[in-house]
């Protein structure tokens, strides 16, 4: 079989940084379709994708021979021709149908469709083979042959599965996803982050990011040059690390599961490792980075849970892991270089299980945080507090409204410019109209 030939270069450009970074490839193209050339004389197969699959054709030189063309379904028990004329091949996994063939020339500008339909016979070793029977046509011209859209039945896509967790505005209207993929890792899931134009007609770029074990990226912020700043949990001991504080996964490079580790990446547009670190200490429970914002001198603030006492502390409020699982706040300057890119960090918690979800600063570089305390953290630490006690079951409603749900877990937050901040989530604190 001939090489696979791009055809029609598409704007999407992958980033593909996993493994050893001699593996890397950045910068990797993508085409609208993917052709053999010459797979028989004169007749290119040719493949491509549409907004409901993966199609096939074949496309035709003039003069070619279309009776050369035999297609044959590995694994099928049953191959047959249906009264819509479609293919329908029936394997264990269920039905998989191609519809109708449309064969056409392009004659002076304008498509004139030829007469086709599925033919089927017996192989030479037994096997059932597919082939086509044509109408009239002029063979003085190029001729191409679409079985159309795949149609399935019985099963859709693929083995793995994909997850967004975090998405962002860039400037220029440019979106940005991130989360975790299982399409080209080769043991558990890779990181992603991809960028969709403002039109959301097309993907700018999409970067793959992973070590040899799960990753996933869970907050995602975006500064005015378009850089973005990501959080997330990792297992893989070999994450790449580019002038991080902390290069050692767990502490102790275990990270596997069930333990984890944090970590915090600054990407270029173009997908390139700016600044990468571990964040986490030891702990069995281990660590995950679950939000992440910028403050306007562009250091990342890291939040989320750790269950680690020697979880790395800089001029805390709080220097003590003070239950199973806390809190913490951390601050990154990605412009730095090692230990002095951390700048301070802290916990943040009571006796129980915490931990920090949501992040956002203001134009002032004050932070704002968010999440949940589990029971047992009555001494969580509260200032001006709306709600001074952490309660199993809800306290009487406010007049004219009424509680929902036995614990709060707030999970993502804004800041507007008067720095009053709006939090997102679900908990015991929600009422109907009318209370306060």
């Amino acid at each position: 079989m001939s090489r696979p030939e791009g055809r029609d270069p598409a704007p999407t450009v992958y980033n593909f940084q996993t493994g050893p970074q001699s593996t890397w490839r950045r910068d990797v193209p993508t085409f609208g379709r993917v052709a053999y050339r010459a797979l028989w004389p004169g007749v290119d197969l040719v493949y491509e994708t549409t907004g409901t699959g993966l199609k096939y054709s074949f496309e035709l030189a003039p003069g070619a021979d279309p009776g050369l063309i035999r297609l044959a379904y590995t694994g099928a028990s049953v191959v047959r021709i249906n009264d819509a004329g479609q293919l329908v091949v029936s394997t264990r996994a269920g039905e998989l149908r191609d519809d109708r063939p449309f064969v056409y020339q392009d004659v002076g500008g304008t498509r004139v469709a030829v007469p086709s339909a599925y033919a089927i016979e017996q192989g030479t070793n037994g096997d059932q083979q597919i082939g086509f029977r044509l109408g009239a046509y002029d063979r003085a011209l190029p001729l191409v042959i679409d079985p159309a859209v795949l149609v399935y039945s019985g099963f859709v896509g693929g083995l793995g599965g994909d997850a967004v967790w975090a998405m962002a505005l860039g400037p220029g209207g440019v979106v940005y996803v991130a989360g975790q993929t299982e399409n080209v890792a080769t043991v558990d899931n890779d990181a992603f982050v991809a960028r969709i134009n403002a039109a959301g007609t097309h993907m700018l770029s999409m970067t793959i990011i992973g070590g040899s074990q799960s990753d996933a990226i869970l907050g995602i912020a975006v500064d005015p040059d378009g850089n973005s700043y990501i959080a997330g949990e990792t297992h893989s001991p070999d994450l790449p690390i580019v002038n991080g504080f902390d290069a050692i996964c767990g502490g102790d490079g275990q990270c596997e599961h069930p333990l984890s580790d944090g970590f915090m990446m600054k990407l270029a547009p173009n997908g390139e490792i700016l600044y990468s670190t571990y964040v986490g200490g030891s702990g069995i429970g281990g660590e995950a980075a679950y939000g992440i914002a910028i403050d306007p001198q562009r250091r990342a603030i890291v939040v989320g849970f750790t269950a680690s006492a020697d979880f790395p502390i800089v001029n805390p409020l709080f220097p003590v892991l003070k239950g199973p699982e806390d809190g913490f706040v951390t601050k990154i300057d990605p412009a730095k270089i090692g230990a002095s890119s951390l700048e301070w960090s802290t916990f943040l918690g009571g006796s129980g299980n915490d931990g920090i979800y949501g992040v956002a600063t203001d134009w002032l570089g004050d932070i704002y945080v968010t999440g949940y305390a589990g029971a047992g953290s009555t001494d969580y630490p509260l200032k001006d507090e709306v709600q001074e006690v952490a309660r199993e079951r809800c306290p009487a409603p406010p007049e004219g409204g009424r509680w929902r749900l036995p614990r709060d877990a707030h999970v993502r937050m804004a800041v507007a410019p008067s720095a009053r901040p709006s939090v997102l989530g679900r908990g015991s604190a929600s009422w109907a109209p009318g209370a306060r």
